[in-house]
């Protein structure tokens, strides 16, 4: 993680967490991942102003189509004035959405970064850094996940380990930024 993407002192909030657990409250609708908070991020049950950061890290994608803005309300919502939102999802380039069979099986979105723009100003968020990162290791990685780790993980619920080589590659490539990359980051401040 780069330093621009360090979230700042206070408490923070991860929404679509997973099974990550990378700040002070992790929501997802997936009850089965015990996340801290069970709760779809288009009604957070949070006050306004609860958190100093949000981490929204590919999730957006996932969401029914054109309920994109009305998250980003609700994340905007629950954050403090000047709070910072870390967004990341999938870049828009055909190469990627081509080898991403959950595009292909599963409605898995890509975005081109002029739509985040967009639906960041939109939504009363200005953005402060963005980039892209991640390549051919990142394709190499969705698949083995798509054709080996996801059906492991249907039959038994246990998602198996990263390949350590495989996860040292895609840390050398992620630690680049690119302007073709496979993942776009924003980090966007509450206006």
């Amino acid at each position: 993680m780069t330093a621009s993407l360090i979230p700042p002192v206070g408490f923070s909030l991860s929404v679509g967490s997973n099974i990550t657990r990378m700040a002070d409250v992790n929501c997802d609708i997936e009850v089965w991942v015990r996340p801290d908070v069970a709760a779809s991020v288009l009604s957070l049950p949070f006050r306004e102003n609860s958190f100093t950061s949000v981490l929204f890290t590919d999730v957006i994608e996932h969401l029914p189509s054109g309920s994109e803005a009305k998250a980003l309300c609700e994340i905007r919502r629950c954050l403090a004035t000047r709070g910072q939102l870390i967004l990341t999802t999938p870049n828009d380039i055909a190469l990627f959405t081509a080898c991403d069979a959950k595009f292909w099986v599963g409605g898995h979105r890509h975005y081109k970064p002029e739509i985040i723009h967009r639906l960041l100003n939109e939504t009363g968020f200005s953005i402060c850094n963005e980039f892209a990162s991640g390549w051919l290791w990142q394709m190499v990685e969705m698949l083995i996940y798509f054709f080996v780790g996801f059906p492991i993980r249907a039959i038994t619920g246990i998602l198996p380990p990263v390949i350590p080589f495989l996860e040292e590659l895609l840390n050398k490539e992620y630690s680049l930024k690119r302007r073709d990359g496979y993942t776009l980051f924003f980090v966007a401040k509450r206006d």
